[in-house]
């Protein structure tokens, strides 16, 4: 036996410990051009899938949605809202908001302050709330 070479259990322990950490440090990185963006600006709040209810927080949110049948809530703050898909619900609530929809059948609601909401096909809804409120360039 060479006894001079035996490593302890808590030593191979300690080995195997740096081997994780430094596979850890060297994971790949996140670049800005991976985080989808919304009306120019990087996505807070990120959501691919259906029939979710997707909820922004008091403070200014930009939000993007990829998916449908989804109920999203801006909250308060100044939000920006970009929608892909068919049969959702937007409701851009308090804050002077930017929320925009793509896809069939999508319903738009502005809210407290003055927003301005988008919607691209001709099936989908938008209704301003109180406020200096545009539809499609219109006001409304």
């Amino acid at each position: 036996m060479l006894k001079g070479h035996r490593l302890t259990f808590g030593a191979c322990f300690a080995a195997l410990l740096v081997l994780l950490g430094a596979g850890a440090a060297s994971a790949a990185p996140v670049y800005q051009e991976d985080v989808p963006t919304c009306h120019g600006a990087a996505a807070t709040i990120v959501h691919v899938g259906y029939d979710t209810t997707v909820v922004g927080t008091d403070a200014d949110d930009v939000i993007v949605v990829d998916g449908g049948w989804n109920n999203i809530h801006g909250g308060a703050g100044d939000d920006k809202i970009c929608v892909s898909g068919h049969f959702n619900a937007v409701y851009a609530e308090d804050g002077d908001d930017v929320a925009s929809a793509g896809g069939l059948y999508n319903n738009v609601y502005g809210g407290e302050g003055d927003d301005t909401l988008d919607a691209d096909d001709a099936s989908s809804f938008m209704q301003g709330g109180a406020g200096d409120n545009t539809c499609n360039d219109n006001p409304c």
